[in-house]
């Protein structure tokens, strides 16, 4: 029973070490992706590194890194708040990643608002010229 036992632990603490030895893999990969500004890559190992362990604060926070490098804010948030959740200590950093965020998404909202004002806006010039043109003919009848 105690061989067993031994065994059995010497084989639990072969398979943590594996898993640890994979998870900082990963992470480190991911460190040299988000270093060089590649974020799809970065993002592929930091998914690997949450399918060993989900509430890994450096890659939830790599992630939203990356998925805030290739305009994906609402995954980006989702990321960052994880991280900050899973490890307070990461606060300061994740609250200026999300600052970042917000900045980006004020800027793509500014930049929808102008292209949907010129789309509409000459919707509406059509329609004012259409409307006096017509309230002109009327007048001269």
């Amino acid at each position: 029973c105690v061989c067993v036992c031994v065994c059995n632990y010497s084989l639990h603490l072969y398979v943590c070490h594996f898993f640890q030895a994979k998870l900082l893999c990963h992470l480190n990969r991911s460190a040299v992706y988000k270093k060089r500004n590649e974020a799809e890559p970065c993002l592929t190992e930091c998914d690997s590194a949450l399918k060993l362990d989900p509430t890994n604060a450096k890659a939830l926070f790599r992630r939203g890194w990356a998925h805030y490098m290739l305009s994906d804010l609402d995954s980006a948030i989702i990321d960052l708040k994880q991280a900050k959740q899973s490890d307070p200590s990461v606060a300061g950093e994740v609250d200026g990643q999300l600052q970042l965020v917000a900045k980006k998404q004020k800027a793509i909202d500014d930049r929808d608002k102008r292209m949907y004002a010129k789309m509409f806006g000459g919707v509406r010039e059509e329609a004012g010229a259409k409307k006096s043109e017509s309230a002109g003919t009327r007048s001269r009848v």
